[in-house]
């Protein structure tokens, strides 16, 4: 809990926290993608191998270094929630599994930036 405690987020306010980041996040990427022309996917099962997905659509546009494309998917995942402890009488984030949206970049995206 330390990013929340410097980043000066309340327990309470953690839901409203994360689902902001999440959407700036959203936001930036597929603009850029956008702007680029690169295409955003959705894909219908987590079972699909992404990297062979990106290296697909990479191999079909010509795309050799940059963003290839974003493809989104929703996979199971470790989140968190807030509960409250009605014994200490304190909030508490627990983890949780969930099903979450991912969104992952094409797998050369890295060299565009010389990593």
């Amino acid at each position: 809990m330390s990013y929340l405690w410097a980043a000066r987020v309340l327990l309470k306010d953690f839901a409203a926290h994360a689902q902001s980041l999440t959407d700036r996040l959203k936001q930036t990427s597929e603009a850029l993608a956008r702007r680029i022309g690169r295409p955003i996917e959705y894909l219908q099962s987590s079972a699909i191998d992404k990297e062979a997905k990106a290296r697909e659509i990479a191999s079909r546009d010509g795309i050799e270094r940059g963003l290839i494309c974003i493809l989104t998917v929703l996979e199971p995942c470790q989140s968190y929630e807030v509960s409250r402890d009605r014994t200490r009488k304190v909030l508490e984030l627990r983890p949780r599994q969930r099903r979450c949206r991912k969104r992952c970049a094409g797998p050369t995206l890295l060299g565009a930036f010389g990593l």
